[in-house]
């Protein structure tokens, strides 16, 4: 089960907050309240697996909050403000989900927690990343998932772009076939020519995305599907 915390600042959300999180059975609220120093005092004396926490609040704002932790927790930002969700990504949430809460985008968002607890849980630490295989000339190269920036389709060819080297590596594969080998849930396909990692989102624009090193990759309307739950409010 995992143990989670909820924090608000204001009481009827914070009770809102905590009624959505109880119709989850694999979520144990083991702690509740509307002061960030005292969660996260909290937090630094007890095990917690998962954190929802607002973004503005008095004293301390949750990505302050996130700051302030060592290791922090799998945290889920529940806001009304769309305009930290750039920040929140940043700060590595796992999720950033807009009040008023949407029953389906809840549970989309648990549905990223559960994944991740159980990766962590089999492997005894934070999840490794699942890997791809590419054939790149005469060579096989092993490649994290979690370091693919994006890729870009040429008809029966990509470029994979990489955290780790400058060039890309360019395979045989159509944009289509090698979006069906991938299975990060954060690799998304956001238009007819690209594949997207959003971990490495920095900001967006309406119709583009920003990512690091200010490559800039229109979103289309008709992959929206894929990519909305990052940016839920396009």
């Amino acid at each position: 089960m995992i143990q989670c915390v909820a924090l608000d600042d204001e009481k009827y959300a914070l009770e809102l907050l905590c009624d959505n999180i109880r119709q989850f059975p694999e979520l144990e609220l083991v702690n509740y309240g509307r002061n960030p120093g005292e969660m996260l005092d909290y937090m630094e004396h007890h095990s917690v697996d998962l954190l929802f926490t607002d973004i503005q609040m008095p004293m301390l704002n949750g990505l302050q909050l996130i700051e302030k932790m060592g290791e922090p927790p799998m945290v889920i930002v529940v806001s009304a403000h769309p305009d930290y969700a750039v920040e929140g990504f940043a700060h590595n949430v796992l999720d950033y989900v807009l009040k008023p809460i949407k029953v389906k985008r809840f549970r989309q968002a648990v549905d990223k927690a559960r994944l991740f607890y159980s990766m962590s849980r089999s492997d005894n630490h934070l999840p490794d990343s699942p890997h791809i295989v590419l054939k790149c000339e005469y060579r096989n190269i092993k490649l994290k998932e979690s370091d693919i920036i994006y890729i870009e389709g040429l008809k029966d060819y990509v470029k994979v772009f990489t955290s780790f080297q400058s060039k890309p590596i360019v395979t045989k594969h159509t944009i289509k076939s090698i979006g069906e080998i991938l299975s990060l849930p954060e690799i998304v396909r956001i238009n007819k020519s690209n594949i997207v990692n959003m971990n490495y989102m920095k900001e967006f624009q309406k119709g583009c995305i920003y990512l690091h090193g200010n490559t800039c990759l229109p979103l289309s309307n008709s992959f929206k599907e894929n990519y909305t739950r990052f940016l839920d409010f396009v």
